[in-house]
C-alpha cells in the first residue's frame, strides 16, 4: 500500500484529462502493489499517458527513482516543460485562460480553439507554447479526447463551455516538484528495458486496441497499437522479467 499523505497536502495528479487514465482506479492499483514496493529502487512506466499512478506513487514514495516514457512527443514535452520551465508555462496558460474566458459566444470560443490548433500544427511554436496549447486543448476539447490524424497532426475537436478551467497553478507547481529528478523519455517503450533489475517495478498501461476494424476508437497516434504490437510487448515483459531475476 502507498503511504498516506497529510490531510493538508495537495494530491499529485494529472494536470489535464486523459482518456484511459486511471485516476478512478487508483485505490485498486495501489492496493495491488507488492508488499515490498517501498523497497524498490526504480519505478518505470513505459506508457505514462496522463500519469495518474505515477504522480500518486511519486508523492507517496519520493525515495524511489522514476522513469517515465511515452511515444507521444507532444505529451512528453508537457512533462519536460513542467519539470524545467513551469513558471513560464503558468504565465502562458494564465494569458490563454484570460483570452478564452473573455469570449462570450460559442462561435468565438470555437474559432479561438481552431486558430490555435492550426498554429500548433503548422506554426512551429516553441516548446513552452506547445505545452501550454496542449493543456488548453485537453481542457477544452470534446470529452477530453486526444486524437491525431494519419499525418500525425492534432485533430482534437472543440467541445468546452466558456468557464473551462485551463490553469491550475497550485497543481502545476506541485507536479514540478514531483517531476524533479525524474527521467523523462519519449519514443519506443523498449528503451526503458535498460532500467530492468531486481529492484525495479514496471507498470504497463499500453494503448487500447480499436474496438472494431472500422476505427471505432479514436487513435492517440497515427499508427494503432495492434495485435502484433501486443505480442511484442508480451515478449518485452518476458525479457525484463528475466533481467530482474538475475
Amino acid at each position: 500500500m502507498t503511504e498516506k499523505k497529510k490531510n493538508n497536502s495537495p494530491a499529485g495528479k494529472p494536470c489535464f484529462p486523459w482518456v484511459g487514465g486511471k485516476r478512478r482506479l487508483l485505490p485498486v492499483l495501489t492496493e495491488s502493489l507488492p508488499g515490498n514496493f517501498s523497497e524498490m529502487e526504480t519505478y518505470v512506466e513505459p506508457f505514462v499517458g496522463g500519469g495518474a499512478l505515477f504522480f500518486c506513487l511519486r508523492q507517496a514514495h519520493p525515495h524511489i527513482r522514476c522513469v517515465i516514457n511515452d511515444s507521444n512527443e507532444s505529451l512528453v514535452n508537457v512533462y519536460r516543460i513542467i519539470q524545467n520551465s513551469h513558471e513560464e508555462l503558468i504565465r502562458m496558460l494564465d494569458g490563454i485562460q484570460r483570452e478564452y474566458h473573455a469570449l462570450r459566444e460559442h462561435a468565438d470560443r470555437r474559432a479561438y480553439f481552431m486558430e490555435r490548433r492550426t498554429f500548433f500544427n503548422e506554426g512551429n511554436p516553441d516548446d513552452v507554447t506547445r505545452a501550454a496549447l496542449f493543456i488548453f486543448f485537453m481542457r477544452t476539447c470534446y470529452n477530453g479526447i486526444y486524437s491525431v490524424n494519419r499525418s500525425g497532426k492534432l485533430s482534437v475537436t472543440f467541445g468546452a463551455g466558456n468557464r473551462a478551467r485551463i490553469l491550475e497553478e497550485e497543481l502545476l507547481r506541485l507536479n514540478h516538484k514531483l517531476l524533479r529528478g525524474v527521467v523523462i523519455l519519449d519514443g519506443d517503450y523498449r528503451q526503458t528495458g535498460k532500467y530492468a533489475g531486481g529492484k525495479t517495478f514496471f507498470y504497463f498501461d499500453p494503448p487500447y486496441k480499436p474496438v472494431n476494424e472500422a476505427g471505432g476508437y479514436t487513435s492517440y497516434m497515427p499508427d494503432d497499437f495492434d495485435d502484433n504490437d501486443q505480442i511484442r510487448l508480451a515478449e518485452f515483459c518476458r525479457e525484463i522479467g528475466d533481467a530482474g531475476s538475475k
